[in-house]
């Protein structure tokens, strides 16, 4: 089991839906907005930091749904460099994405970094804003993540679209999700798509982020928007400090509809209560953070993600909220409360 993933191992199906019927029949609210279907692209996202033997198991024996690919790139453990545009020496980025298939629908799933892969925090540390065409400026290092490659192997954005091209239902649509890193790619690929691929980027149905940092600048924001109209949903826990930088200062800034996971684990959509929790996170933080520990040494199970976040207190208090389980946790309790309520 990962070391993103080992504190929370569970990948079950909710009993509220089957995995081979996303994305559900139920309508989505007015935003775009589904409990169900939010929370098996959680799953989704949380899936794709195992090795390809465990993802393939879990998805064809525990989901029952149809398994297409693991895609990669980089050497994992390489400490490879590469020569940039301007002969300037850059890390070789490590890549890492699945795609699944159910009765209804395509999703591909964008690996994050792990906290020990300090190559691909080197890819994504390098903060540049780089124009690209058609849609603002976006981070360098993300950008590099998926357009590294070479013309034997292609880039991972080209060995995507080649795996989702030569799936038999031509119109079935996709939807797009990811953790951290994996969820500024997966944004990424959706405008990449818009402007490389049209008739691609007409199929996406949803693009899902978790702990997303920012991406672009105001025009790269406003371009997701015109391309994607409430089709773009950004999830933020707590004091969690990834999707904080890198800062406005900078000129970044965040796309889509945001909501907020509290300390407490409501799921917020309102934007009056996101600010007002966000002050609350800001100035409470270590009650809070201390609320959590506490709650986690009482509840079974939960003694090895209370380690975590004791040691992260002391270490980097602002990747304490960070983990994919925690936002899967969540969705599926708010799946759990709609269904006993």
């Amino acid at each position: 089991m990962s070391l993103v993933n080992n504190t929370a191992p569970d990948f079950s199906i909710p009993a509220a839906y089957r995995a081979c019927d996303f994305p559900f029949a139920v309508q989505a609210d007015s935003e775009g907005y589904h409990p169900a279907a939010c929370h098996f692209l959680a799953l989704c996202m949380k899936l794709v930091y195992e090795r390809p033997a465990v993802i393939q198991d879990i998805i064809e024996n525990q989901w029952g749904v149809t398994w297409h690919q693991y895609l990669s790139t980089g050497l994992r453990g390489s400490d490879r460099l590469y020569l940039d545009a301007k002969d300037k020496a850059q890390f070789e980025p490590h890549t890492r994405t699945m795609v699944l298939e159910t009765e209804r629908a395509v999703v591909v799933a964008f690996r994050g970094s792990e906290p020990t892969n300090l190559i691909n925090f080197r890819s994504s540390g390098r903060i540049t804003l780089l124009p690209q065409s058609g849609m603002g400026r976006v981070h360098a290092g993300f950008w590099s993540c998926l357009f590294w490659g070479d013309a034997e192997g292609g880039t991972l954005y080209s060995r995507i679209v080649e795996t989702l091209d030569a799936l038999p239902d031509p119109d079935k649509p996709i939807y797009l999700t990811g953790h951290s890193l994996g969820a500024a790619l997966a944004l990424l690929f959706a405008q990449a798509a818009n402007a490389q691929h049209p008739q691609l980027a007409r199929r996406i149905a949803g693009v899902y982020g978790f702990a997303a940092p920012r991406v672009g600048d105001a025009a790269f924001a406003a371009a997701c928007e015109a391309a994607y109209p409430q089709r773009i949903h950004h999830f933020v826990h707590a004091s969690d400090i990834v999707p904080r930088v890198p800062p406005m200062i900078l000129e970044y800034r965040h796309t889509g509809k945001e909501r907020f996971i509290t300390s407490l684990g409501r799921v917020l959509s309102d934007e009056a209560q996101i600010k007002r929790w966000h002050r609350i996170e800001g100035f409470g933080f270590l009650p809070l953070y201390l609320y959590k520990i506490g709650a986690g040494i009482l509840t079974r199970g939960e003694t090895l993600r209370t380690v975590y976040r004791v040691v992260l207190l002391v270490v980097l208090p602002g990747l304490a909220d960070h983990w994919p389980s925690d936002y899967e946790a969540a969705i599926r309790r708010q799946i759990d409360r709609h269904e006993s309520g």
